[in-house]
């Protein structure tokens, strides 16, 4: 596990098999958030996933390097917002607004990113 608040294991257990398909430009408060890595079914390469909890229990499951990259920069900023020397990963569910967007890079290729609302 590379990196986990505010999501038990079970959580990202069940997330696996029972992920909510991501729903651009909805406003979701955020509960909890996790990076893990898995193995691709087709390939079997190691990849990382993504998985945003909402504070009404949804689990949103994605693999956009982009929006995991941005979840990685959230983490950075909630342990500096919120974390202390006992829980440097503490964080008080519901008080980040977040949302997923879509974006379009130089070379015309869409991806999946997260921004603070």
């Amino acid at each position: 596990m590379k990196m986990r608040v505010n999501m038990t294991a079970k959580d990202v257990f069940n997330a696996n098999t029972s992920s909510v398909k991501v729903a651009f430009n909805l406003p979701i408060k955020l509960a909890g958030f996790a990076v893990t890595e898995g193995k691709d079914k087709e390939t079997g390469e190691t990849k990382e996933i993504g998985y945003v909890k909402d504070t009404e229990g949804n689990i949103y499951g994605f693999i956009s390097s982009v929006a995991i990259e941005s979840l990685e920069n959230l983490h950075d900023f909630v342990t500096e917002t919120y974390g202390t020397e006992e829980n440097p990963d503490y964080y008080p569910e519901g008080d980040i607004t977040i949302k997923f967007i879509k974006g379009k890079s130089k070379g015309g290729r869409e991806f999946t990113n997260i921004v603070i609302v």
